[in-house]
């Protein structure tokens, strides 16, 4: 997650509003798109690209950090999105 999204979950987890706003635009047709446009209606701007470079410089830093490097990409990491709604609810 990057950092704008890391400062929504704080917020979104002390505010209940906010958290079933979110929750709310899984509902929607285009949910990524529902997310973005509801963070930044509540201060956090997010684009849908922002999103996915945040999972993949995740597992890009991830890949570089391990001894000689990594031979295949972990995919379940590298979606900032899922992981977002599941540090929400979990």
């Amino acid at each position: 997650m990057n950092e704008t999204m890391s400062r929504l979950l704080d917020e979104a987890r002390h505010n209940p509003a906010l958290r079933d706003a979110l929750l709310k635009t899984r509902e929607a047709e285009d949910p990524m798109d529902a997310f973005c446009k509801c963070a930044t209606e509540n201060g956090y701007p997010l684009t849908v690209g922002e999103v996915f470079e945040a999972g993949e410089q995740f597992i890009d830093d991830v890949f570089c950090s391990c001894n000689g490097r990594a031979e295949e990409p972990i995919a379940e990491w590298a979606d900032a999105y899922e992981t977002f709604f599941a540090a929400l609810v979990g």
